[in-house]
């Protein structure tokens, strides 16, 4: 492999957010079994939304940190493509389609009916189709939406220009309230505009917004945000 195709280092782990990550998890956990305590505040939304900021944050890190390689001529556009699809396919793919598979053995209800939706990340759009989680397996509607965001984010990062990045990345911020406001106000049932991928935009437009701050010195150290930004 020549220097140019190498690569790209692997960007450094930051602890912090596994604890981010067992925050979200526990959220999540009180909402579904923690009985009254879980009534007054939608805990389980919050942390939903929290694993796609922690999602869109580091994705969009390894990303940019893609691009400085491209620039620096380290690596090409479709080494770093090539790079991301198949780290992200290792970490994913292996427990998600045995998960499927012994599903559909034991019979698990949805499974076997739903397997297309499941088998291509798309049983988030089933169940806003339906209005019916699937089954067990009701839980990926979070992961297929991440893995939309996957297929098709790298694109936008690596081809857009460094100036319009960041409008980009403000648009998709934008672009969620907006989706459940207008899908509501149409009549569109509460579940299905919660599990629609747009509906996880601003979360992962929060966190690309961050991974771009950290990438353009906004970095540990670095000043807070101003407060129309933070706004």
């Amino acid at each position: 492999m020549s220097t140019a195709e190498a690569r790209t280092p692997p960007a450094q782990r930051r602890v912090q957010l596994d604890g981010l990550r067992a925050v979200a998890v526990g959220l999540v956990l009180v909402h579904h079994f923690g009985g009254p305590a879980s009534g007054f505040v939608d805990l389980g939304s919050i942390g939903v939304h929290l694993f796609f900021v922690i999602s869109g944050f580091l994705i969009t890190g390894k990303l940019l940190a893609g691009r400085d390689a491209v620039a620096a001529g380290r690596t090409t556009r479709a080494g770093v493509l090539r790079d991301y699809y198949w780290r992200r396919a290792l970490r994913i793919l292996p427990i998600y389609l045995l998960v499927i598979a012994v599903g559909a053995a034991v019979g698990m209800p949805n499974v076997r009916a739903d397997w297309p939706w499941l088998l291509t990340f798309t049983g988030n759009l089933r169940t806003a189709q339906t209005g019916h989680f699937l089954g067990f397996l009701a839980p990926t509607w979070t992961l297929n939406i991440e893995e939309q965001y996957y297929l098709v984010w790298p694109w936008i990062v690596l081809g857009a220009a460094a100036a319009r990045l960041p409008r980009i990345v403000l648009a998709t911020v934008a672009l969620g309230p907006l989706w459940r406001a207008g899908a509501t106000l149409a009549g569109v049932p509460a579940k299905s505009v919660a599990v629609f991928t747009l509906s996880a935009f601003d979360g992962l437009g929060l966190g690309a917004l961050l991974a771009l701050r950290w990438h353009d010195g906004g970095g540990e150290g670095a000043r807070p945000l101003p407060a129309a930004a933070a706004w």
